[in-house]
């Protein structure tokens, strides 16, 4: 088994651009991601730009993920926002989140080699607890829910199935080709992007602004600095703002076209299962399995291993009809929890010098873009979209340090959960 990430075959890898010397500009943003790069498009059009990232464009979580570019962010269930905030805050999240979509959608019109598939999200429902909360629910269109009596001959029949929700918006994307993509249209627009450099320490200053010293020695000046780095650096501004978890994919080998016939699978959509330690897959253009799922504490290669031989069980169980699945390659990556279950998009200061935007809770192809665009028109004070959940700290966490020892008992407590609903 490979432990390269599988979206980065076939191109060449990015020269180092590191900074050479100090510099002053009028925006810094932090992260050469989905919102890094989305913000700094934004930011662009009204000063002068710099973007630093640790490694590369794209290393981080944005070049890593499933490349499922549908609705969410948030860590509950989207279509449950009204209930949580009332009608009038719970329309403006689920719009935030469908207006996501279309955002990536417009950016990518032109780029046939990105979009995968364009057919919506399927949640497949497999607890009869879930399937009886979804036959009753007054579902707000678009979203619908389907038995599984009536899903023979709509091509994705998954073992153990007992109903599907359906929601037709949303597509998927190769997510590094993405980046790849926003990378260049930065450097088009002439945004300066630095890398592999590392945010040392950020000073406020007294003619107001920010410094940033890097760890190469140089030091970079900016009225306003945006973290979008979500679930990679130790910034001390972050620290029990947000909870980084694993989240781990296995690609197979290529599987030929009779035996996905066999199983009944035919279509390229995005799915993912009903647990709460959920499952997401997809099947990929030239035949693979896409298998990926939440878990782990610590990126070891050990613990990958482990991990990926968890995700393969559970692809034979769910597709039991095509056989051997023989896994090419498996990687993983962090995504951010919040403990409000909201993304924050704001300042992390009361001067407004220092912002971010992080936590889209492992959904961040369209939240993370969108929200780089809308955090960048909130530090230039230009009427924005953002929903009012989104714009609140909501409580640090406390002695972040014992993150582990959460996350254990969390995933121990949703595990059983699993267990019990699914058994």
């Amino acid at each position: 088994m490979k432990t390269d990430v599988f979206w980065w075959r076939g191109f060449t890898p990015l020269s180092d651009q590191p900074l050479e010397s100090d510099l002053e500009v009028d925006f810094l943003v932090v992260g050469a991601g989905f919102t890094g790069l989305n913000a700094a498009l934004t930011l662009r059009e009204h000063g002068s730009v710099a973007v630093v990232d640790t490694v590369a464009p794209g290393f981080g979580a944005s070049g890593r993920n499933g490349g499922f570019c549908c609705v969410g962010g948030v860590g509950y269930d989207p279509a449950s926002a009204r209930q949580k905030y009332g009608e009038a805050v719970g329309q403006s999240i689920q719009q935030y989140l469908f207006d996501a979509i279309d955002h990536v959608d417009g950016l990518i019109a032109h780029e046939s080699s990105i979009k995968h598939s364009n057919d919506g999200e399927r949640m497949m429902v497999m607890s009869a607890i879930e399937h009886r909360h979804y036959q009753q629910a007054a579902l707000v269109p678009p979203y619908r829910y389907i038995d599984a009596v009536h899903l023979k001959d709509q091509g994705y029949r998954l073992n153990g199935v007992l109903g599907v929700l359906h929601l037709d918006k949303g597509f998927a994307i190769q997510p590094y080709a993405y980046v790849r993509h926003l990378y260049q249209r930065c450097l088009d627009a002439g945004v300066d992007c630095y890398y592999p450099e590392t945010i040392e320490h950020l000073t406020s200053l007294a003619n107001h602004g920010v410094q940033a010293e890097l760890s190469s020695g140089r030091k970079v000046k900016a009225r306003k600095v945006l973290l979008a780095c979500n679930g990679y650096g130790e910034l001390s501004a972050l620290k029990g703002r947000r909870i980084p978890v694993l989240s781990n994919i296995i690609a197979t080998q290529p599987i030929d076209d009779s035996r996905w016939q066999s199983q009944g699978w035919t279509q390229c959509n995005m799915v993912y299962d009903d647990r709460h330690l959920l499952h997401y897959f997809r099947r990929l253009p030239d035949g693979r399995l896409l298998f990926g799922g939440r878990g782990g504490l610590i990126d070891t290669s050990r613990g990958l291993a482990l991990r990926a031989a968890r995700l393969q069980r559970f692809a034979k169980q769910y597709f039991p009809d095509l056989g051997d699945i023989e896994i090419d390659t498996a990687w993983g990556g962090w995504v951010t929890l919040r403990p409000n279950l909201n993304p924050y998009l704001g300042p992390l200061d009361a001067e407004g010098h220092l912002w971010c935007s992080m936590g889209y809770h492992g959904n961040g192809v369209a939240a993370g873009s969108y929200s780089g665009h809308q955090v960048a028109k909130a530090m230039l004070a230009l009427p924005n979209q953002i929903p009012s959940p989104f714009k609140q700290h909501g409580p640090k966490l406390p002695l972040p340090r014992l993150r582990p020892v959460y996350l254990s008992g969390i995933y121990a407590a949703l595990h059983a959960i699993d267990w019990w609903q699914h058994r």
